[in-house]
């Protein structure tokens, strides 16, 4: 029975991954060299709350895009440092910038109130820790202008390699945005990040009775989950010209807190794709522990352990592969090693602590 158990579950995972490599090998790579007429409105909206110190780097990248005819909306939710003077010291850099306070608390809130504000045909996204590259909004323009999408899902990297615990950080996240990626080629998108995301104003308009603005954060993952509801259009936008970088997280702590925000949400999907690949990958984790627990305790033979963990690897290391250069990976032999060993706890610890941990701000 284990062993029949074993199998079944390792297939699943395989052919999972298997289908993700397919996609982001089907991606192709976006080239904006291309001239267009009529390219859409843009308005760029950013949510802040105690970004002070961060803000000022975000503004800097956004005042020098090569395509500066879009309006920039700056939301202030309820910032108790100087948030709001740096927005409106900012009015200088940009032809048409828009700081709004949002009247209510909550980064879902702060978003709604920016998207109502805009009146452009397509909406980007991104945080105030974040830096676009300098092609971001018109890579952006011209993918829209030949790819019609509900939801565009950009790229989004890490800076900060310099030590093990950040490679690993950046390996990891760079896993998620390329599953993503080759999920969405598919047309089962499963992940998105509000660091680098586009999608059509009248399609969130549409959407955001569907939000959750109960919950805290996922103003990202449950757009996505309502546009595929709907039956609309998801896209990744594979070019490093739309890439967002953020940064590893500082601390160990900070990088558990981010994580067990990012799952806590994760009770209230509906969406059966992004279900079935959570529990498979949560599966493949528990049956790992399980089998080194059972055999350490049970006498059970260490063969069945080492050989789900063996063909486990090879498939992320073939996966890892195929995005490296896209991302900068550093070390992928290696790292992905190490980060096969240490996932299932984290997977573990993670999804344990989401359940006992109540989150009410972002």
């Amino acid at each position: 029975m284990l062993t029949v158990l074993i199998i079944l579950l390792t297939l699943l995972y395989v052919s999972i991954f298997t289908s993700f490599i397919y996609g982001w090998r089907k991606l192709v790579y976006f080239d904006t060299s291309t001239s267009d007429d009529d390219l859409p409105t843009i308005s760029v909206v950013v949510a802040c709350k105690d970004e002070a110190q961060k803000l000022p780097c975000l503004l800097e990248s956004l005042s020098k895009q090569s395509f500066p005819n879009y309006q920039l909306i700056l939301v202030n939710d309820h910032s108790t440092d100087s948030t709001l003077q740096v927005m409106n010291d900012a009015k200088i850099m940009f032809n048409d910038l828009t700081v709004i306070s949002c009247s209510q608390s909550g980064k879902k809130q702060a978003l709604r109130e920016g998207i109502q504000q805009s009146k452009a045909e397509l909406i980007l996204t991104t945080d105030a820790d974040c830096i676009p590259c300098a092609t971001w909004v018109e890579t952006f323009a011209h993918y829209y202008q030949h790819h019609r999408s509900n939801m565009i899902i950009g790229p989004v990297t890490m800076s900060n390699h310099a030590s093990l615990i950040s490679q690993l950080q950046h390996l990891e996240f760079a896993s998620m945005v390329a599953s993503g990626g080759g999920a969405a080629a598919l047309g089962a998108a499963i992940l998105c990040n509000g660091a680098n995301l586009g999608f059509e104003r009248s399609t969130w308009l549409r959407c955001q009775s569907e939000l959750r603005m109960d919950i805290p954060s996922g103003d990202d993952m449950f757009l996505l989950q309502s546009i595929k509801r709907r039956g609309g259009t998801i896209s990744f936008l594979k070019s490093t010209n739309a890439m967002v970088t953020t940064v590893t997280a500082a601390t160990l702590e900070a990088f558990i807190t981010q994580r067990t925000r990012w799952a806590s949400k994760s009770t209230a999907y509906t969406d059966g794709h992004i279900i079935l690949v959570s529990l498979v990958v949560m599966a493949m984790c528990v049956m790992q522990v399980v089998l080194v627990l059972a055999s350490i305790f049970l006498n059970l033979q260490i063969t069945y352990w080492l050989t789900l963990f063996t063909i486990k690897l090879l498939t992320d290391g073939l996966f890892v592969w195929n995005f490296k250069s896209f991302f900068g990976i550093e070390n992928p032999v290696k790292n992905t090693l190490i980060l096969s060993a240490i996932y299932p706890i984290y997977v573990l610890f993670i999804g344990i602590r989401s359940l006992m941990t109540k989150h009410t701000a972002w």
